[in-house]
C-alpha cells in the first residue's frame, strides 16, 4: 500500500471514516475527504430538487434513495479502495453547498492514476473544477508513485475537454469505448497529465 497522502502532508494519523476532513482551495470551494460523518450531506444534496436537465442527479436519486444505501457506498470507498491502496475520493463543496465529486480509481499495476470528477449541473461552468484540479495533482505527486495521472471525457463533453486541456491535460490520440450501467456504449477521450517530471 503506498503512503496515504493526507497522513504524509499533515504529519499526522487520521482515521478517515469517521471524520470529515477538508481542505480549503479557495475561500469559496472546498474539498472533504469521504466519511461517514457526510452520508447524510450527500444523501440531501443528491434529493435537493428535481432537475429533467441534471441527468447525473435524477441517476443519482434513483440509485440512492435511500440513506442506507449512500452509507453503504461511502463506507465500501472507504473499506475497500482507500484503506487498501490508498485512492481516496473528495466531496466538493461551493459556499458551504456539496456541488459533486472528484475520485480516484483504484490502483492498478499500471504506471498511471486514473481519476474522475462530477459536479451537480448548477455548480457547473462556474471555474470550480478548475480551482480543484491543481490541488488533485499536488495530492497525485505527493500520495502515488505512478508516472502520470490519467481522465477521459466524452467525446461530446466539450466543457469536460476544455477543463482538461486548461490545467495542462494532454491528449493521447486514443478513444475508449466503455459500456454504462444503461447498456449504452460511450465513446471517451484519453487525458494524461505527467507528474513525474523527468531531469
Amino acid at each position: 500500500m503506498q503512503e496515504n497522502s493526507v497522513n504524509s502532508m499533515l504529519g499526522v494519523n487520521l482515521t478517515l471514516s469517521n471524520k470529515a476532513m477538508k481542505f480549503s482551495i479557495t475561500q469559496d470551494i472546498q474539498v472533504a475527504l469521504f466519511s461517514s460523518e457526510l452520508a447524510s450531506t450527500f444523501f440531501e444534496a443528491i434529493h435537493e430538487t428535481y432537475d429533467p436537465k441534471d441527468k447525473y442527479r435524477c441517476r443519482l436519486q434513483a440509485k440512492y434513495d435511500q440513506l442506507e444505501k449512500v452509507k453503504a457506498r461511502l463506507e465500501d470507498a472507504i473499506a475497500n479502495k482507500y484503506e487498501i491502496d490508498g485512492s481516496p475520493d473528495f466531496f466538493i463543496f461551493h459556499r458551504g453547498k456539496l456541488a459533486g465529486i472528484f475520485e480516484f480509481h483504484p490502483l492498478t499495476a499500471e504506471d498511471f492514476v486514473e481519476v474522475g470528477y462530477w459536479l451537480f449541473a448548477k455548480y457547473q461552468q462556474k471555474g470550480i473544477l478548475t480551482s480543484v484540479f491543481p490541488f488533485m495533482i499536488d495530492y497525485a505527486k505527493n500520495a502515488f508513485l505512478s508516472s502520470l495521472m490519467l481522465a477521459t471525457t466524452d467525446v461530446e463533453n466539450i466543457p469536460s475537454q476544455k477543463l482538461l486541456e486548461k490545467v495542462n491535460f494532454k491528449k493521447t490520440g486514443r478513444i475508449l469505448e466503455f459500456q454504462q450501467e444503461s447498456g449504452i456504449i460511450t465513446k471517451e477521450i484519453e487525458y494524461i497529465y505527467p507528474l513525474k517530471v523527468e531531469k
